[in-house]
Protein backbone atom coordinates (compact mmCIF):
# COMPACT_ATOMS: atom_id res chain seq x y z
CA UNK A 1 0.00 0.00 0.00
CA UNK A 2 1.40 3.39 -0.96
CA UNK A 3 1.92 6.92 1.51
CA UNK A 4 -0.83 8.36 -0.16
CA UNK A 5 -3.46 5.22 0.39
CA UNK A 6 -2.29 4.66 4.12
CA UNK A 7 -2.43 8.36 4.87
CA UNK A 8 -6.61 8.12 3.10
CA UNK A 9 -7.26 4.35 4.78
CA UNK A 10 -6.04 6.47 8.21
CA UNK A 11 -8.49 9.21 7.52
CA UNK A 12 -11.24 7.11 7.51
CA UNK A 13 -10.76 5.22 10.67
CA UNK A 14 -10.03 8.53 12.36
CA UNK A 15 -13.86 9.76 10.67
CA UNK A 16 -15.03 6.79 12.02
CA UNK A 17 -13.20 6.97 15.49
CA UNK A 18 -15.04 10.20 16.36
CA UNK A 19 -18.01 9.79 14.86
CA UNK A 20 -19.05 5.59 15.38
CA UNK A 21 -20.75 4.29 12.34
CA UNK A 22 -20.82 5.65 9.56
CA UNK A 23 -22.50 4.80 5.67
CA UNK A 24 -20.57 4.75 2.31
CA UNK A 25 -22.03 7.79 1.66
CA UNK A 26 -21.42 9.40 5.01
CA UNK A 27 -17.77 8.84 4.61
CA UNK A 28 -17.45 9.80 1.29
CA UNK A 29 -18.64 13.72 2.06
CA UNK A 30 -16.75 13.82 5.52
CA UNK A 31 -13.80 12.11 3.58
CA UNK A 32 -14.07 14.33 0.05
CA UNK A 33 -12.77 11.51 -1.63
CA UNK A 34 -14.51 9.83 -4.37
CA UNK A 35 -16.64 6.91 -3.46
CA UNK A 36 -15.35 4.24 -5.29
CA UNK A 37 -11.94 5.17 -3.28
CA UNK A 38 -13.57 4.94 -0.23
CA UNK A 39 -15.20 2.10 -1.06
CA UNK A 40 -12.32 0.52 -1.96
CA UNK A 41 -10.59 0.91 0.91
CA UNK A 42 -13.27 0.13 3.29
CA UNK A 43 -13.20 -3.20 1.70
CA UNK A 44 -9.94 -3.72 2.20
CA UNK A 45 -10.73 -2.63 6.38
CA UNK A 46 -13.07 -5.05 6.11
CA UNK A 47 -11.84 -7.80 4.96
CA UNK A 48 -8.80 -7.40 7.25
CA UNK A 49 -10.85 -7.31 9.96
CA UNK A 50 -10.68 -3.57 11.17
CA UNK A 51 -14.19 -2.45 9.80
CA UNK A 52 -17.79 -4.15 9.97
CA UNK A 53 -20.37 -3.48 8.20
CA UNK A 54 -23.80 -3.77 9.34
CA UNK A 55 -26.33 -6.02 7.50
CA UNK A 56 -29.49 -3.99 9.18
CA UNK A 57 -28.33 -0.42 8.00
CA UNK A 58 -25.17 -0.95 5.74
CA UNK A 59 -23.14 1.08 8.36
CA UNK A 60 -19.32 0.44 8.95
CA UNK A 61 -18.08 0.52 12.43
CA UNK A 62 -14.55 -0.17 13.38
CA UNK A 63 -13.99 -3.86 15.40
CA UNK A 64 -11.09 -3.47 16.97
CA UNK A 65 -11.31 -3.10 20.57
CA UNK A 66 -9.88 0.31 21.95
CA UNK A 67 -10.28 1.57 25.57
CA UNK A 68 -13.37 2.81 27.38
CA UNK A 69 -15.12 0.99 24.39
CA UNK A 70 -15.60 -2.97 25.51
CA UNK A 71 -19.55 -2.43 25.38
CA UNK A 72 -19.58 -1.45 21.86
CA UNK A 73 -16.70 -3.80 20.91
CA UNK A 74 -18.64 -6.92 22.02
CA UNK A 75 -21.92 -5.49 20.48
CA UNK A 76 -20.15 -5.10 17.00
CA UNK A 77 -18.11 -8.81 17.77
CA UNK A 78 -21.27 -10.53 18.29
CA UNK A 79 -23.26 -8.81 15.56
CA UNK A 80 -20.28 -10.00 12.78
CA UNK A 81 -20.72 -13.62 14.55
CA UNK A 82 -24.40 -13.52 13.65
CA UNK A 83 -24.55 -12.20 10.13
CA UNK A 84 -24.12 -15.40 8.44
CA UNK A 85 -26.71 -16.99 10.56
CA UNK A 86 -28.80 -13.86 9.33
CA UNK A 87 -28.33 -14.18 5.33
CA UNK A 88 -29.32 -18.30 5.84
CA UNK A 89 -32.97 -17.05 7.75
CA UNK A 90 -33.47 -14.04 5.09
CA UNK A 91 -32.49 -16.50 2.55
CA UNK A 92 -34.53 -19.50 3.72
CA UNK A 93 -37.75 -17.54 4.42
CA UNK A 94 -37.64 -14.63 2.08
CA UNK A 95 -38.62 -12.76 5.40
CA UNK A 96 -36.63 -10.08 7.96
CA UNK A 97 -35.17 -11.11 11.22
CA UNK A 98 -33.90 -8.82 14.21
CA UNK A 99 -31.86 -10.23 16.64
CA UNK A 100 -31.67 -8.41 20.41
CA UNK A 101 -29.79 -9.04 23.31
CA UNK A 102 -29.49 -7.24 26.64
CA UNK A 103 -25.42 -7.47 27.22
CA UNK A 104 -26.34 -5.41 30.46
CA UNK A 105 -28.21 -2.38 29.62
CA UNK A 106 -31.02 -3.18 28.67
CA UNK A 107 -32.43 -4.94 25.20
CA UNK A 108 -31.32 -3.60 21.79
CA UNK A 109 -31.14 -4.53 18.28
CA UNK A 110 -27.63 -5.56 17.64
CA UNK A 111 -27.85 -6.66 14.31
CA UNK A 112 -30.73 -7.40 11.50
CA UNK A 113 -31.01 -8.68 8.29
CA UNK A 114 -33.73 -6.08 6.70
CA UNK A 115 -31.02 -4.29 4.61
CA UNK A 116 -30.64 -7.58 2.73
CA UNK A 117 -34.28 -7.21 1.41
CA UNK A 118 -33.39 -3.90 -0.11
CA UNK A 119 -35.28 -1.31 1.68
CA UNK A 120 -33.89 2.12 2.44
CA UNK A 121 -37.36 2.88 4.75
CA UNK A 122 -35.96 2.83 8.23
CA UNK A 123 -32.75 1.17 7.92
CA UNK A 124 -31.03 4.01 9.77
CA UNK A 125 -32.97 3.05 12.84
CA UNK A 126 -33.07 -0.16 13.16
CA UNK A 127 -29.44 -0.87 15.21
CA UNK A 128 -29.74 -0.05 18.89
CA UNK A 129 -33.11 0.35 18.65
CA UNK A 130 -35.05 -0.67 21.47
CA UNK A 131 -37.94 -3.01 21.17
CA UNK A 132 -41.20 -2.58 23.15
CA UNK A 133 -42.07 -5.46 25.28
CA UNK A 134 -46.07 -4.75 24.65
CA UNK A 135 -46.17 -4.39 21.45
CA UNK A 136 -43.46 -6.07 19.38
CA UNK A 137 -43.20 -9.59 18.99
CA UNK A 138 -39.42 -9.61 19.54
CA UNK A 139 -40.30 -7.39 23.26
CA UNK A 140 -42.96 -9.99 23.64
CA UNK A 141 -40.94 -12.81 23.30
CA UNK A 142 -38.12 -11.19 25.71
CA UNK A 143 -40.32 -9.88 28.43
CA UNK A 144 -42.70 -13.17 28.95
CA UNK A 145 -40.64 -14.60 31.31
CA UNK A 146 -39.60 -11.36 33.36
CA UNK A 147 -43.11 -10.96 33.34
CA UNK A 148 -44.30 -13.90 34.62
CA UNK A 149 -41.96 -13.48 37.75
CA UNK A 150 -42.31 -9.69 38.30
CA UNK A 151 -46.33 -9.89 37.62
CA UNK A 152 -47.84 -7.37 35.44
CA UNK A 153 -51.29 -6.39 34.21
CA UNK A 154 -53.63 -8.97 34.55
CA UNK A 155 -54.50 -8.82 30.43
CA UNK A 156 -51.00 -8.56 29.24
CA UNK A 157 -49.47 -11.28 31.70
CA UNK A 158 -52.45 -13.33 30.95
CA UNK A 159 -51.67 -13.02 26.70
CA UNK A 160 -48.14 -13.78 27.79
CA UNK A 161 -48.76 -16.56 29.66
CA UNK A 162 -50.53 -18.01 26.42
CA UNK A 163 -47.56 -17.18 23.92
CA UNK A 164 -45.55 -19.00 27.09
CA UNK A 165 -47.19 -21.92 26.17
CA UNK A 166 -47.02 -21.94 22.54
CA UNK A 167 -43.37 -21.33 22.30
CA UNK A 168 -44.02 -18.19 20.06
CA UNK A 169 -44.83 -14.40 20.32
CA UNK A 170 -46.74 -12.45 18.04
CA UNK A 171 -46.55 -8.54 16.87
CA UNK A 172 -49.82 -6.76 18.25
CA UNK A 173 -51.41 -5.83 14.94
CA UNK A 174 -52.35 -2.13 14.13
CA UNK A 175 -50.08 -0.42 16.70
CA UNK A 176 -46.43 1.17 15.40
CA UNK A 177 -44.89 2.08 18.59
CA UNK A 178 -41.49 4.40 17.07
CA UNK A 179 -41.01 7.34 16.24
CA UNK A 180 -39.94 6.81 12.25
CA UNK A 181 -42.56 5.60 9.96
CA UNK A 182 -43.64 1.80 9.35
CA UNK A 183 -42.21 0.27 6.23
CA UNK A 184 -45.44 -1.35 5.73
CA UNK A 185 -48.41 -3.17 7.67
CA UNK A 186 -45.74 -5.06 9.68
CA UNK A 187 -47.04 -8.41 11.27
CA UNK A 188 -44.02 -10.90 13.31
CA UNK A 189 -43.43 -13.47 15.67
CA UNK A 190 -40.42 -14.04 18.22
CA UNK A 191 -39.18 -16.28 19.98
CA UNK A 192 -36.81 -15.84 23.22
CA UNK A 193 -33.27 -16.13 23.22
CA UNK A 194 -32.56 -18.20 26.01
CA UNK A 195 -29.57 -18.73 29.13
CA UNK A 196 -30.26 -21.14 31.49
CA UNK A 197 -33.88 -20.69 31.01
CA UNK A 198 -33.47 -16.98 30.99
CA UNK A 199 -34.31 -15.14 28.44
CA UNK A 200 -31.21 -12.87 27.50
CA UNK A 201 -32.95 -11.53 24.41
CA UNK A 202 -35.06 -12.94 21.52
CA UNK A 203 -35.05 -13.38 17.20
CA UNK A 204 -38.03 -12.46 15.12
CA UNK A 205 -39.17 -12.48 11.67
CA UNK A 206 -41.14 -9.83 10.50
CA UNK A 207 -43.29 -9.22 7.21
CA UNK A 208 -46.05 -6.76 5.10
CA UNK A 209 -49.73 -7.98 6.43
CA UNK A 210 -50.70 -6.79 2.79
CA UNK A 211 -48.09 -9.44 0.44
CA UNK A 212 -47.94 -12.57 2.92
CA UNK A 213 -50.78 -12.40 5.21
CA UNK A 214 -50.49 -13.60 8.27
CA UNK A 215 -52.16 -17.40 8.66
CA UNK A 216 -49.93 -20.13 9.80
CA UNK A 217 -46.94 -18.08 9.73
CA UNK A 218 -45.61 -18.54 13.01
CA UNK A 219 -46.05 -22.62 13.07
CA UNK A 220 -44.36 -22.65 9.60
CA UNK A 221 -41.45 -20.97 10.67
CA UNK A 222 -41.55 -21.37 15.02
CA UNK A 223 -38.91 -24.45 14.80
CA UNK A 224 -36.28 -22.85 12.46
CA UNK A 225 -36.54 -19.49 14.58
CA UNK A 226 -35.89 -21.77 17.79
CA UNK A 227 -33.31 -23.67 16.45
CA UNK A 228 -31.56 -19.85 15.12
CA UNK A 229 -32.10 -18.83 18.72
CA UNK A 230 -30.35 -21.63 20.07
CA UNK A 231 -27.79 -20.93 18.13
CA UNK A 232 -27.19 -17.42 19.01
CA UNK A 233 -27.07 -17.98 22.78
CA UNK A 234 -24.94 -20.42 22.37
CA UNK A 235 -22.35 -17.54 19.84
CA UNK A 236 -22.99 -15.11 23.18
CA UNK A 237 -21.86 -17.70 25.39
CA UNK A 238 -18.67 -18.15 23.01
CA UNK A 239 -17.61 -14.42 22.34
CA UNK A 240 -17.70 -13.35 26.53
CA UNK A 241 -19.40 -16.20 28.40
CA UNK A 242 -21.37 -14.48 31.06
CA UNK A 243 -20.34 -10.78 30.69
CA UNK A 244 -22.76 -8.27 30.88
CA UNK A 245 -25.83 -10.57 30.55
CA UNK A 246 -28.32 -9.17 32.42
CA UNK A 247 -29.98 -11.24 35.29
CA UNK A 248 -33.54 -12.02 35.69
Amino acid sequence: MTTQAINKTMGLLDKLMDHGALGLEELHILSQLPKPTVKRLLDDLVGLGWLYRHLGDRRYCLLKPMAGNEPEHRRRLLAQRFAPLLRELHGSTGLCSDIALDLGDGREVIESNYGLSGARLATRHLIGLRPNPQVSAIGRAYAARRVRKAGAQDRLRADLECELRRGIHRRVPGIWEHSFPAPYDIRGVAVPILRNDTAIGALNLYWDAARHGEIGMGDRYQAQLESAAALIAGTVAGVDPGAGVAAS
